[in-house]
């Protein structure tokens, strides 16, 4: 899990220049809500990783749709 996000930093870095620390925080959410899911409400594990992996990919896309025409 590490070097998959230390590979999305040194990918980001080496197209843009920059570095980009949003990734931790998607890493972060998606972890929670894994957590809330499985464990806190007792959900399966696959329901919970599925139900995860929605969440944080309906977030990145209202993120993208918000920002992206605020910085267009």
């Amino acid at each position: 899990m590490y070097g998959l996000i230390a590979l999305g930093f040194h990918i980001t870095y080496v197209v843009s220049n920059t570095v980009n620390f949003s990734q931790g925080s998607a890493m972060m959410l998606g972890a929670v809500l894994g957590y809330t899911f499985a464990v806190t409400l007792g959900w399966p594990l696959a329901l919970a990783a599925v139900m995860s992996l929605l969440l944080c990919g309906l977030f990145g896309l209202v993120i993208e749709r918000a920002l992206g025409k605020t910085l267009s």
